[in-house]
């Protein structure tokens, strides 16, 4: 049985394999952040930045960053709705929010799980940071339940 092993000219001292050899789809690179404890809370009805935030460094211009965020969600008011969206700096990703609950419960609230995810096209190799944002349409909205934490992942995709 022949065993193939991967050119060593491919292989770039310290730098891993290269995208060339890897192909488009590949995953280069993989930022995570967990944060357990603390929630968000806002009254405002138009986005504001929830602090939770993430940053990579893309190895090439041409990827593309897959960011995917789930958190828990809710609002203290019925018939209410609360939505967040993503940030590349100050530039907003989907200016309508990419989730969103509306609280149709008649006692109280509840804690509702949410995941965005979303592929950019960044077009650079400098230092990227992407933003939650968040908003209510009455009441005061919630986003990241204590325990429940918020876990915001970056991933590199080669193009």
């Amino acid at each position: 049985m022949a065993v193939s092993f991967i050119n060593n000219a491919s292989i770039a001292a310290g730098a891993g394999i290269s995208t060339t050899k890897l192909g488009a789809g590949a995953v280069l690179q993989v930022v995570n952040s967990q944060t357990n404890g603390g929630t968000f809370s806002t009254t405002s009805t138009s986005f504001v930045d929830t602090g939770y935030s993430l940053s990579i460094t893309p190895t090439a211009s041409s990827s593309k960053i897959l960011i995917i965020v789930t958190a828990s969600i809710t609002t203290t008011s019925t018939s209410q709705q609360v939505g967040a969206t993503l940030y590349r700096g100050a530039t907003s990703l989907n200016t309508a929010g990419l989730t969103n609950y509306e609280n149709s419960s008649g006692s109280g609230y509840q804690w509702v799980p949410s995941t965005m995810m979303y592929l950019d096209s960044p077009s650079t190799t400098s230092s990227t940071s992407y933003k939650v944002f968040f908003k209510t349409t009455g009441g005061t909205g919630y986003y990241g339940a204590g325990n429940a934490g918020v876990s915001f992942t970056l991933m590199e995709i080669a193009a």
